[in-house]
């Protein structure tokens, strides 16, 4: 669904979308009517967010969603990750922060190099590290 979004598919997008939701319907051997497919009508950049908020519910506790935060882009270019920890959070009510886990770093849109693979790589000078690492 979300290949077929970005590439202007937009009937592919939703039957690939609708398909995941059909057969969420049918787990466990037991009809029901929850949840209702995606409603035709939304645009590029609100079915990115729809697709980015259904992998979310999807694969919670299966540790992917960071790398959909850094993957996943918004309609403006910046990352999830960016928006998320730069925009979003900082305007929650104190109440709903969790700080100091919670305010944005950039170097955490990279992983750190691992020191093993710094020593074993011929390409990976000495010292060399992604930034902020």
């Amino acid at each position: 669904a979300e290949a077929e979004n970005e590439l202007g598919n937009t009937a592919g997008a939703y039957a690939a979308f609708n398909e995941l939701r059909a057969r969420a319907r049918l787990a466990d051997g037991t009809a029901r009517t929850t949840p209702a497919d995606l409603t035709p009508g939304l645009n590029k950049d609100d079915f990115r967010e729809a697709v980015f908020t259904e992998r979310g519910v999807e694969q919670n506790f299966e540790l992917k969603r960071w790398f959909d935060l850094i993957r996943m882009k918004r309609g403006n270019g910046d990352t999830y990750f960016t928006y998320m920890y730069r925009d979003f959070i900082p305007t929650l009510p104190a109440d709903k922060k969790n700080e100091p886990h919670l305010t944005y770093d950039p170097k955490y849109e990279l992983l750190a190099i691992p020191t093993l693979e710094i020593l074993n790589n011929p390409n990976i000078t000495a010292g060399e590290q992604n930034p902020g690492w």
